[in-house]
């Protein structure tokens, strides 16, 4: 029994250190569009958060006088303090102890056995984060155009919402468009699972049976699809923000699409902290490069910066290859972590199949960052390599990371949206 014992505790201490370092290294080896941000040297608050100094406009003593005058009075300058918290991101790997038992005279093959368990769960982790890189925190994925409610029933998304944030085997709960009521049934872990996901027609199906959850009867237009769980916020002190990284749709926005108070500060009060955006009233319009030019032009009028990035959808590269059709000057790059890079006025432009559909967001990468308590890996702050389940033979890895993107300077992005998305 003693041998039985110390060759498990053996195993599963063997397996934590096949694994550690591979899924720590698995985000550098991804498309991961979080890569190609610095990551912030700024040092955690209490190790619980993040502030940054933001500089407002305003204070006076400057000017230009005769040698006898005085100068102007002196005002203080105005600073306001950004707070910046974490967020968590897991991923769950389960193991029973028959698996561990049969593996004792090969290690290799258990570890084989669950090698792609466990680069899945990684993957897919990683999967959502770049999806959570375009949102506002709250995981919202897109509006309900129609449904077909009950067991096995459909979802239907408006036209505009990016499909590939949706996969098979990816649970998601309803909500109304405020945020307010969930629409499937109330508590966490009760998300509708996805079956099948048709990317041309837009139709989501979800998984029959009884111990999944139908598509409610109360899911009307106008309602949004979120990621599972994504509302609950019965925890004490939960981030009004929502759980998920604070996102592209949040950082460059004008209190539009994400909240008014950003990284606890109002933006109607310092509107300096807005983010600039370009829109045409939601109608769709083509992409010119005259549009594009003036997204540059209005960054280095409203922060005195010249930006330096550029990130759409394969659909705005469609449009803009399409303008430089006949443009012998165009030469097609690759550009390091399988993006696939153009260039317009010596900025990058950066191709991601998970940014929102219509729109190019134009920034100044000094200002986004990655805030890190702790990148993706194994997490075992407690000691423990992996933990039987109480009252049963099965063990659990738990692979995750604590971090969040912060922007100091919003002013020095931009996002035009409202673009035609080719056919």
């Amino acid at each position: 029994m003693a041998e039985t014992i110390a060759t498990r505790a053996q195993l599963l201490g063997m397996l934590k250190e096949v694994y550690g370092k591979r899924i720590a290294e698995q985000p550098n080896r991804t498309a991961f569009i979080m890569n190609f941000f610095d990551k912030s040297e700024t040092v955690p608050t209490g190790g619980k958060y993040w502030t940054e100094p933001l500089l407002d406009e305003g204070g006076q003593a400057v000017g230009s006088y005769n040698e006898d005058e005085e100068t102007g009075d002196a005002q203080a300058e105005n600073y306001k303090e950004i707070v910046i918290k974490p967020r968590q991101h897991y991923a769950l790997v389960r193991i029973s102890g028959l698996s561990i038992e049969s593996s004792r005279s090969n290690l290799q093959a258990f570890v084989r056995a669950k090698d792609s368990e466990i680069k899945n769960k990684t993957k897919w982790l990683i999967a959502q984060l770049n999806v959570q890189f375009y949102g506002a925190g709250k995981g919202v994925l897109g509006s309900v155009f129609t449904t077909s409610a009950g067991d096995g029933g459909t979802v239907t998304m408006v036209a505009g919402t990016n499909m590939n944030w949706f996969r098979k085997g990816m649970r998601v709960d309803g909500y109304t468009l405020n945020l307010v009521t969930k629409r499937n049934t109330a508590g966490k872990r009760k998300g509708m699972e996805i079956a099948t996901v048709n990317k041309v027609t837009r139709v989501i199906t979800m998984k029959a049976g009884a111990s999944y959850e139908d598509v409610p009867a109360g899911l009307v237009v106008t309602d949004v699809l979120r990621f599972e769980d994504a509302g609950e916020t019965t925890t004490a002190g939960a981030d009004t923000q929502g759980k998920q990284l604070l996102g592209l749709a949040a950082q460059v926005d004008d209190v539009n699409e994400g909240d008014q108070t950003h990284q606890g500060v109002d933006r109607n009060v310092y509107t300096i902290f807005r983010g600039n955006r370009d829109h045409n009233s939601g109608v769709a319009r083509p992409l010119s490069l005259d549009l594009m030019q003036k997204s540059i032009d209005v960054i280095n009028i409203e922060s005195g910066e010249d930006p330096d990035f550029m990130i759409a959808g394969l659909g705005q590269r469609r449009n803009y290859a399409n303008l430089l059709w006949f443009d012998a000057r165009y030469q097609p790059q690759r550009f390091a972590g399988g993006f696939k890079v153009l260039q317009y006025a010596d900025l990058d432009f950066l191709v991601d199949k998970d940014c929102q559909l219509g729109r190019i967001y134009f920034g100044t990468k000094e200002y986004l960052q990655k805030y890190v308590v702790k990148p993706i890996g194994v997490l075992n702050g407690a000691g423990a390599d992996m933990e039987r389940i109480p009252k049963s033979d099965l063990y659990e890895m738990l692979i995750g990371g604590y971090f969040n993107l912060g922007c100091t300077r919003p002013n020095a992005w931009l996002k035009l949206v409202d673009l035609a998305e080719p056919a």
